[in-house]
């Protein structure tokens, strides 16, 4: 935990209920310095056997060697890391579901009056993450310059709006034609500081 200080509150709780879930019940017993790659082997297959995704099983295999990085390097109570290269989980790739322009725009005018419409367009249009988009005010569109400023994200796994995105900046996205027409309709009567 002293070595993970550039990380969110949420991830680090994450990170806490893997290592509780998946890895203290397969290594807890077993001395520090006794424990080889075939036990860290043992973690991964267990990890797989019950069924956890691919990605999760890549963050487990992460935090195991993080933490034994760690022992080397910034405690130097072992010598050799035992979460060698060769465990780690492979990730599948898969071609992403994108929809096709036909169905962006049925999707378009199917949610124009809904009271998600807004997050919709904006997704679509702009590109925003799903965090960035639901916090979005009337004040962060900047209508005179067809830009959207990106100041905020809301962080799901600590249920809060924190006042910067995932990369710790704050960022642009343009506001095409359509979307401006659109969102200038939806604001009309909302004040600066209402969520869009």
């Amino acid at each position: 935990s002293e070595c993970r200080t550039k990380m969110s509150e949420g991830w680090k709780k994450k990170q806490d209920q893997m290592i509780k879930d998946y890895i203290v019940p397969c290594l807890a017993k077993k001395k520090l310095s006794d424990i080889k790659s075939c036990d860290i082997e043992a973690v991964l297959a267990s990890v797989k056997k019950q069924g956890l995704g691919e990605q999760v099983q890549v963050h487990i295999y992460n935090i195991l060697h993080k933490m034994f990085d760690d022992a080397i390097n910034m405690y130097e109570v072992l010598s050799k890391n035992p979460v060698v290269k060769r465990l780690r989980p492979k990730i599948t790739q898969k071609e992403r579901a994108f929809l096709e322009p036909a169905e962006s725009q049925l999707l378009l005018n199917k949610s124009k009056n809904h009271p998600l419409g807004a997050l919709i367009w904006i997704q679509l249009y702009s590109g925003l993450r799903p965090g960035e988009a639901t916090v979005l005010k009337v004040k962060d569109l900047d209508f005179d310059r067809n830009q959207i400023l990106i100041r905020s994200s809301y962080n799901r796994s600590e249920r809060c709006i924190q006042p910067y995105t995932k990369q710790k900046d704050w960022g642009k996205a343009p506001m095409p034609p359509a979307l401006k027409s659109y969102l200038i309709d939806v604001t009309k009567n909302k004040k600066g500081d209402s969520f869009v």
